[in-house]
């Protein structure tokens, strides 16, 4: 994408400088076939630089389209990665120091954080291919929110992580005043207003901006369920 953003200005420039200089020489004809030459060889560049500048915007926006796509699902597919590895390891009704406790001795946690974290590498991966022409637009400041979001979420796994390799004597770091706020760790990341609930908020916000529909099929509704309701 950057290349062809490149190619793209390239060419833009290319096309206004020949046609300036065109203008300019046809104006300081001195004879009326005096600079004749000059000015078709430059009217000449000035049409090819359209065309090509033209075909360069047509490979930018497709290419830019196909960018954000692959971020957006990138994102979203990270974001169910957090998911499944919460959902495993931070059940919601246990107490903090619980669930501290259920860390401790998981033998999951480590290999779901790893596929959290390549999840996370996939996303840098796409966000590196995105290059936007306008770097202060709402859609690249919202581009942008996410991705750091993302890099904040990814910290917080690993540090709830670290309760388990604490406990298995593998520790990272040097720092151990590091681990000793495990409970902290763990309400971080279940608080209503965490880090990860604005990854989700920002996600759903590109979706929208970027015109992206996705079917969500509703889960069937077991019969007993609906008449224990009723």
């Amino acid at each position: 994408m950057k290349e062809q953003r490149y190619i793209l200005t390239g060419f833009v420039a290319l096309s206004v400088l020949a046609f300036v200089v065109g203008v300019v020489g046809e104006c300081q004809k001195a004879e009326p076939n005096g600079l004749d030459f000059f000015v078709n060889i430059v009217l000449g560049v000035f049409a090819s630089a359209v065309v090509a500048a033209a075909t360069a915007g047509i490979s930018y926006y497709t290419t830019k389209r196909r960018a954000l796509s692959d971020y957006w699902l990138d994102l979203e597919a990270y974001i169910q990665k957090v998911q499944i590895w919460a959902f495993h390891h931070l059940e919601k009704g246990l107490t903090a120091k619980d669930t501290a406790t259920f860390i401790r001795t998981s033998e999951t946690i480590v290999p779901e954080s790893n596929e959290v974290n390549l999840a996370y590498l996939t996303l840098a991966k796409s966000k590196r291919d995105i290059s936007l022409l306008c770097g202060n637009s709402e859609l690249s400041k919202e581009i942008n929110d996410s991705y750091r979001l993302a890099g904040q979420v990814n910290v917080e796994v690993t540090r709830v992580t670290q309760i388990r390799a604490l406990n298995s004597g593998k520790v990272p770091f040097e720092n151990l005043l590091e681990y000793e706020d495990e409970e902290k760790r763990i309400l971080e990341f279940q608080k209503d207003d965490s880090t990860f609930s604005k990854l989700n908020s920002s996600a759903d916000k590109l979706r929208d901006m970027l015109k992206i529909k996705v079917f969500i099929p509703e889960l069937p509704v077991n019969e007993k369920m609906k008449k224990h309701e009723e």
